[in-house]
């Protein structure tokens, strides 16, 4: 700490090499360089003077002379006084006193420049023992010295400075807070921890914000450390529309975890569609350990409207997730109990028709056989209920048996056996099947078990030479499982949607949950590979195909796996040279030769600038069956950034989707930011064009400026 290292410089003088020389005790003496030295046998004083250099413990210090006053136990360094410790800082001073028992020191007209560059500079300064120092016309700053004298970016000016290293504080009294050596404001008094102090109670940098929504505000942080494991920041915004915007976070440690309760509230001045006094978000989160085995995690969120959090904080969520979690993992076994509840945000959904999932419970039971046999056990049970609707209890358990087997020439393949069985209890069904337009003639209780065979082949091959690593691997596989009928009978609540990638191009099922299964004889093929050069080269790729021996209507129209061969899916990754980073992903329909799905992102450095651009384009078959088409068929960003000095650097981004009728900007924005040897600075400016009157959405704007002191403003 800055403040520190100033008390332990005193401290050097005063055991430096005088008492050693005095006492003429080799063992401890140092390294002493000076022009003279002599010992003042009747005012019992050792003296060097001339270029005096003294070395002891990693500590060098200079000065044009050095008394040691035995008799009253003083230590003099007279005229251009250096210090350099072990550190790197560096103290440099008119003169110096202290006593040898080091509990009072007097330095004059000195300065200390800390290893981080920072600067403290006095005309006086006294030292108590044992951790507070009163210094007079202070000035600190941790800008570096500027050429030709000129003032520092900024600096703190005061007359009095009152270090206290107990209590971690320093404190200044009438002070100036200058800018290039120009005041700009005045304080009686002002206060900061010392560098690398505990955190403590007080008021952080405001910063200034507007939006179209609340108008100009500004915020004004405060942060209060309650005690070592709890503290609450209360970070209000007074703005000129809609009054105070109230925010704070308290955050707690406790012996097996933590918990922070975060929340907002305001009460509008001006009334809008939403029509509410008050409006608000609140959020608890936290996680316990229990045991070595046992864990508890929570996140608990509620808004009081639904445009609450896109007005104030352009948050664009649909929906807000509660749930409550009890974790279980020891080696390769894990279970999770799990409870959601959803807050519905988008005001076609009623929030009574709303799922809650009370509880959802996932077991993995997993170990390894002799000659590497690995079995499997998976089960999932789900309680799901609605206030108004359909409810579901299932309950599902998958067993797996697999083996790899490696051929002399390096091929691998693997062997996996399944068995699955589902259990099935509907509560008011026929909700579900009219909400979809259909008839439901099943039963309310439904069974089905569904055994699996698996054989997956991958050759993978490797070449290396001096200059490049090339790998291919082609791979295959191919399933077995019985032909289902359509699952009509069985409310689909968590496989809405599948679509084939090159994410998921050799998965067993490719629905994301339980109540849809891939069933019937299939299979998938493909090659991936990779090259890697010198000077950072990299090519790599993935694509691939699926088989199906009979079409299966249940997939989507769009999923791209209604016919026999799916589309064909990949992805390539280039960086032909260091700056230079592009991504491609495609869906290919092999019937039709059209390209479904197109997507590149491109990255580009080249000092001083740096670009970003992505484009994705859909040509999905539900787009030609669409009346008014309104479903978002290509979306582009793109964002720029230029470096104007190392320190100095703007940037724009902007975002646009296009419909098969009209193109519109989503979101656009622009910063310019400045990060300094002692200054940081950020002025951003951010428009969302989203507009939805259902949920008061609106077009917004806004900006904001945030500054940090490096060294006071932590």
């Amino acid at each position: 700490m800055i403040f520190t290292k100033i008390a332990r410089l005193f401290s050097v003088f005063s055991l430096v090499a005088f008492y050693a020389v005095a006492q003429s005790d080799v063992k401890t003496a140092s390294v002493i360089d000076a022009d003279d030295i002599e010992y003042a046998q009747e005012q019992d004083l050792v003296i060097a003077k001339g270029n005096v250099e003294i070395f002891k413990n990693n500590y060098l210090l200079r000065a044009d002379k050095v008394i040691y006053d035995k008799a009253h136990h003083k230590v003099y360094a007279i005229g251009n006084v250096y210090v350099l410790d072990p550190n790197g800082n560096e103290v440099s001073a008119g003169d110096l006193e202290i006593d040898q028992d080091l509990k009072e020191a007097i330095i004059e007209n000195f300065n200390i420049r800390m290893a981080d560059n920072a600067l403290f500079t006095a005309n006086k300064g006294n030292y108590y023992h044992p951790d507070r120092m009163m210094l007079e016309k202070a000035v600190y700053s941790s800008c570096p010295v500027c050429e030709g004298g000129k003032a520092p970016q900024w600096q703190f000016a005061a007359n009095k400075v009152n270090i206290d290293q107990t209590n971690e504080k320093v404190v200044y009294k009438h002070a100036f807070f200058e800018i290039f050596g120009k005041p700009i404001l005045y304080t009686p008094y002002f206060s900061h921890p010392t560098p690398h102090a505990k955190s403590k109670s007080g008021f952080l940098t405001p910063g200034q914000k507007y939006s179209t929504i609340y108008g100009s505000g500004i915020q004004i942080p405060y942060y209060l450390r309650i005690s070592e494991d709890k503290d609450l920041l209360f970070s209000p915004i007074l703005t000129s529309r809609q009054g105070i915007l109230y925010i704070a976070k308290y955050k707690q440690l406790t012996r097996s975890g933590f918990y922070t309760i975060h929340g907002s509230y305001n009460r509008p001045r001006v009334k809008t569609s939403v029509k509410l006094d008050n409006r608000y978000y609140a959020n608890i989160n936290g996680q316990t350990k229990i045991n070595d085995d046992w864990g508890f995690n929570s996140n608990l969120q509620y808004t009081s409207d639904q445009s609450y959090l896109r007005n104030y904080f352009d948050d664009n969520q649909n929906y807000l997730t509660s749930q409550m979690d009890f974790i279980y993992n020891k080696n390769r076994d894990y279970a999770v109990v799990n409870s959601l509840y959803f807050q519905e945000l988008r005001p076609t959904i009623e929030q009574r028709k709303v799922p809650i999932i009370l509880p959802v419970v996932d077991y993995h039971k997993e170990f390894v056989g002799s000659n590497n046999n690995r079995y499997v056990m998976d089960s999932n049970l789900l309680l799901l209920s609605r206030k108004e609707g359909s409810e579901t209890k299932r309950f599902s358990t998958t067993g797996l048996w697999s083996k790899t087997y490696f051929t002399k020439t390096g091929q691998q393949i693997s062997v996996y056996r399944r068995i699955r069985g589902d259990g099935y209890n509907f509560t008011r069904k026929k909700d579900a099947f009219l909400q979809n337009n259909q008839n439901n003639n099943g039963s309310n209780n439904v069974a089905r078990l569904i055994p699996e065979a698996e054989v997956q082949w991958q050759y993978p091959l490797i070449n290396t030479t001096n200059n490049a690593d090339i790998f291919i691997e082609p791979v295959a596989n191919v399933i077995l499982s019985p032909n289902m009928p359509v699952v009509s009978n069985v409310i689909n609540e968590d496989s809405q949607e599948v679509e084939i990638s090159d994410d998921n191009l050799f998965s067993s099922n490719r629905y994301a949950g339980y109540d849809r299964v891939e069933n019937g004889f299939r299979g998938a093929y493909g090659l991936n590979g990779y090259y890697r050069g010198s000077k950072d080269i990299i090519y790599s790729f993935v694509f691939g195909q699926s088989y199906r021996v009979r079409k299966d209507v249940n997939y989507s129209i769009d999923s791209g796996l209604r016919r026999n061969l799916s589309d064909v899916v990949g992805r390539m990754s280039v960086k032909p040279w260091k700056p230079v980073d592009i991504y491609y992903r495609f869906r290919i329909d092999p019937v039709d030769k059209i390209i479904r799905r197109n997507e590149v992102r491109a990255d580009f450095t080249y000092n001083p600038y740096r670009f970003s651009v992505g484009f994705v384009a859909y040509n999905y078959l539900s787009h030609a069956s669409e009346s008014s088409s309104t479903r978002i068929i290509r979306s582009a960003d793109l964002g720029g950034w230029y470096n104007i000095t190392p320190e100095w650097i703007v940037g724009a981004t902007a975002t646009q989707n296009y419909t098969a009728s009209k193109k519109f900007l989503v979101a656009s924005g622009a910063s310019i930011g400045y990060n300094g040897a002692c200054t940081t600075l950020l002025f951003s400016m951010k428009k969302d064009y989203t507009k939805d009157p259902l949920r008061n959405f609106k077009p917004t704007t806004t900006f904001s400026f945030d500054f940090h002191l490096k060294g006071i403003d932590k």
